[in-house]
């Protein structure tokens, strides 16, 4: 069976419970994946160019589409795993990729898009709290 781009997250996760019960190594896995591929969907709608105005519509409109999609599910994630890491204490790839999100919310990237968003969102924020005083990303000077 060859998975296609958009569902090989899913195939991959029903291949695992098909074959074997799943280890905790496995599940921590299949979150990480779950979360990059979120945050892929996100990414690929995030619109860029166009005139002042219609890039202003079109920025406020993804900031609310993937606050009440994405953002509401990233949060459900940090509670569920007791944080601040999407692996609970454990910081892993995932924890990266929000990180980098948060930072270009919060230093003004993105044009149009609240840089206190994340006052919103706890979780997100203590997220890029932890990652950005965890003492791997402060060793590398991050």
């Amino acid at each position: 069976m060859q998975p296609s781009s958009d569902s090989s997250h899913c195939d991959n996760k029903c291949l695992l419970q098909q074959t074997r019960k799943p280890s905790a190594d496995d599940v921590e896995a299949l979150l990480v994946d779950e979360v990059t591929a979120s945050l892929d969907e996100m990414w690929s709608s995030a619109p860029f160019g166009g005139a002042p105005e219609e890039l202003k519509a079109k920025r406020e409109a993804w900031i609310a589409a993937i606050s009440g999609k994405h953002f509401k599910y990233f949060e459900r994630r940090l509670f569920e795993s007791g944080g601040p890491f999407v692996l609970g204490a454990e910081l892993s790839v995932a924890d990266l990729w929000l990180f980098t999100l948060a930072d270009m919310i919060t230093t003004g990237f993105f044009d149009h898009v609240p840089r206190d968003l994340l006052e919103g969102f706890p979780g997100m924020n203590a997220l890029y709290k932890a990652v950005k005083a965890h003492p791997v990303v402060v060793a590398h000077g991050a």
